[in-house]
């Protein structure tokens, strides 16, 4: 069936976005402003264009620092066991703390602004030929094509099944993937979630080689290696994009390079790279340059020092008592941090990613890391597990563990060894917006520990740091819910007709 797709943010969407990396970059305030007589011309036209979809990773749900808990680096941790909302805050995004969302009240926004993107990145492809043939031309489409693919992932994962979720999930029903622009056409839904991955995939592997190759270990910190697509950093989504569709061969294609050629964060830098003050260990980061820019950390909390925190958030108690505050200090202190509140009676574990911000910066304003080496080691490592070399994949898994703590026992095999590699991700990951993620693709995934087919079990803390406190009313989330996927925005509904997500 035929659908149209929120035509009135796709028609504005490019030039509203339309911001470039750095503050002294041209930047256009109006639609008006972009036209075949004025623009699309030359290739400085095409790198302002193409820095313009990147900066729409900057919008709401994306890395919008709206202060709402609707970003993406909060969703997928509130969903899951790693937060309890706290009484103390503004009861920002309650309800889908507690699964009460519906098509009314939705989790986030990655849905329309992710179109949005989409839009933008299409607009540029359907005006690239203006550029005469050669490698400069080439990259443009690559990144232009590649933060497509990266948009509709998004969107993918979050309102449709994953195809490793149940055994019938590859032939449930996808997402619109849009790659015209056409503000006044048509798109379909019909298009099954494992072709939609597909054509992700296909787009991806198309444009690897005319990404430029990136020196991660000479790379100045402010630097395009980490601000634009290059091969090693494709090669790090395309890993988990394949993993999110059981593609374990794959995944070891492309993640061992980048695990092979980028060394994590030390332990000892883990504060330097939470204040924006280093990108080791990086591998796409969305950039906030300005010092009253962005506070992406108010997801979280407001205030501007822990001492006076209003936390939006607490830490669950059960996820806290997972790291070693002997081995592994530092990424204890850089993740979470125990601290009285002025707003109730007694500590709580307060997140600390994204809150305290480099020299001369307003609180809370850093760099958005969509993707670092780190989660590509967890990938490799399970991708490895499942693929049936233990010994390989604790090896990989060794590489972040080396970098996180002075001792550990390791040697683990079999679902021990599967328990710490997701632990290790739960841990190294917490706050970025994987957890809810990571149990909604593992449910269908066999030769796993059995519980990981049960959908989510809370621990029944409350938010305080000894676990009392108040208790989030829904405690589980079964395998069969369809609020795993979560519902279309009713606005876009009544404008597109557009199928709305099972369930709802």
């Amino acid at each position: 069936m035929k659908k149209k797709i929120f035509l009135s943010l796709l028609t504005l969407s490019f030039a509203l976005s339309f911001t470039s990396c750095n503050e002294d970059d041209l930047q256009l305030d109006s639609p008006n402003d972009l036209n075949d007589n004025t623009f699309w011309k030359t290739d400085q036209d095409f790198e302002i264009a193409v820095k313009g979809v990147y900066d729409g990773f900057k919008s709401l749900g994306f890395y919008g620092g709206s202060s709402n808990a609707r970003d993406m680096i909060i969703v997928g941790d509130l969903l899951s066991d790693n937060l309890v909302f706290n009484p103390g805050g503004r009861r920002t995004n309650y309800l889908s703390s507690y699964f009460a969302y519906n098509s009314n009240s939705t989790p986030t926004d990655v849905y329309q602004y992710g179109y949005v993107i989409i839009s933008n990145a299409n607009m540029i492809l359907s005006k690239i030929d203006n550029l005469p043939a050669g490698a400069t031309k080439d990259k443009f489409a690559a990144e232009a094509k590649a933060l497509r693919a990266i948009a509709h992932f998004e969107i993918a994962k979050a309102y449709a099944q994953i195809p490793t979720q149940a055994a019938g999930s590859a032939n449930s029903v996808g997402i619109p993937f849009i790659n015209t622009y056409d503000p006044k056409g048509t798109v379909t839904r019909d298009a099954t979630i494992n072709e939609v991955y597909t054509k992700i995939i296909n787009d991806l592997e198309s444009v690897l080689p005319s990404l430029p190759t990136a020196n991660y270990q000479s790379a100045a910190s402010n630097s395009n290696a980490y601000y634009r697509l290059n091969q090693t950093s494709l090669r790090g989504i395309l890993a988990k994009i394949y993993l999110y569709v059981g593609n374990y061969p794959k995944v070891i294609e492309h993640a061992t390079p980048v695990v092979n050629a980028v060394v994590p964060t030390n332990k000892d830098s883990l504060d330097e790279f939470w204040k924006t003050e280093t990108n080791q260990g990086a591998l796409i980061v969305f950039p906030f340059f300005r010092t009253n820019d962005l506070q992406l950390g108010t997801n979280y909390s407001q205030g501007t020092s822990p001492s006076n925190y209003r936390f939006e958030y607490s830490v669950d108690k059960a996820l806290y008592d997972l790291y070693n505050p002997t081995t592994e200090p530092e990424r204890l202190s850089t993740s979470i941090i125990t601290t009285p509140t002025i707003y109730d009676t007694a500590p709580q574990h307060a997140v600390a990613k994204y809150m305290v911000s480099r020299t001369g910066y307003n609180a809370g304003v850093n760099d958005g890391r969509y993707l670092r080496v780190e989660d590509v080691i967890l990938t490799l490592a399970e991708a490895q597990y499942l693929s049936g070399n233990q010994a390989g994949a604790l090896v990989t898994l060794n590489k972040l563990r080396d970098a996180r703590y002075t001792s550990y026992a390791g040697g683990e095999t079999g679902d021990a060894l599967f328990e710490a590699i997701i632990t290790e991700r739960r841990k190294e990951l917490a706050f970025e917006g994987d957890r809810f993620y990571t149990i909604k693709r593992l449910m269908g995934v066999s030769g796993i520990p059995a519980k990981y087919a049960q959908g989510l079990q809370r621990a029944g803390n409350g938010h305080r740091a000894d676990g009392s406190g108040t208790v989030s009313p829904t405690q589980s989330l079964p395998k069969s819910s369809h609020l795993w996927q979560f519902p279309i925005p009713q606005a876009i509904i009544n404008i597109d007709k557009i199928s709305q997500t099972e369930g709802y």
